[in-house]
C-alpha cells in the first residue's frame, strides 16, 4: 500500500477530526560546532566524522547552563545522542556522576541500553550501569544501588 493510498485513507476515515493539514517540504540538514570539556569526546567525534545538528547543538547549551531542556523532533533525529554525549563528557569529567534514566517502555530501555554500550566502545571506556525495572525486588535494587552504578536506566 503506497503512502499517498495510506494517507487519502486516514484523511477520509478521520476527516472529521481534522483540524489542519500541512505538508513541509524536506530540509536539508543544518550542523553546527560544539565543543565538549572533555577532549576525548571531541577527538572521537572528529574521527569519526561525528557532525552534531543544530537542534543538538542548542540542547546541549541549554544543559551545559544548568537548564533543562525538551527535545522534541522526528525519529532518528539524533535527540537520545544529546544526552548519551552529555553523560559521557560528565562521566569522564567525574566518574562519581550518577544519571538517572527513565524511559516509557522496557523495548526502549533496552534499545538505550544497547546504543550506551556502542557509545562505550565508541569512546573506549567502561561506565557502571545497572538496570532498575518495576518487577524487580526491592531487595535487588538495593543491592544494585549499593554497588553505585553511574547510569540507572
Amino acid at each position: 500500500m503506497s503512502f499517498q493510498y495510506k494517507l487519502a485513507y486516514l484523511l477520509h476515515k478521520y476527516i472529521d477530526y481534522l483540524v489542519k493539514y500541512a505538508e513541509f517540504p524536506e530540509k536539508e540538514p543544518v550542523f553546527e560546532n560544539f565543543k565538549f570539556k572533555n577532549e576525548l569526546i571531541n577527538k572521537v567525534l572528529e574521527k569519526n566524522n561525528f557532525k552534531l545538528y543544530k537542534h543538538q547543538v542548542e540542547a546541549l547549551r541549554f544543559l551545559y547552563n544548568n537548564k533543562n531542556v525538551v527535545v522534541t523532533t522526528p525519529t532518528a533525529s539524533g535527540k537520545s545522542e544529546i544526552f548519551r554525549l552529555f553523560i559521557f563528557d560528565h562521566y569522564l569529567e567525574n566518574s562519581k556522576n550518577t544519571f538517572l534514566l527513565i524511559f516509557p517502555t522496557r523495548a526502549l530501555l533496552y534499545d538505550q541500553y544497547e546504543k550506551f554500550e556502542e557509545r562505550e566502545k565508541t569512546f573506549g571506556i567502561n561506565i557502571k550501569k545497572a538496570v532498575i525495572l518495576g518487577d524487580i525486588p526491592i531487595s535487588k535494587r538495593k543491592e544494585l544501588l549499593r554497588e553505585k552504578p553511574n547510569i540507572i536506566f
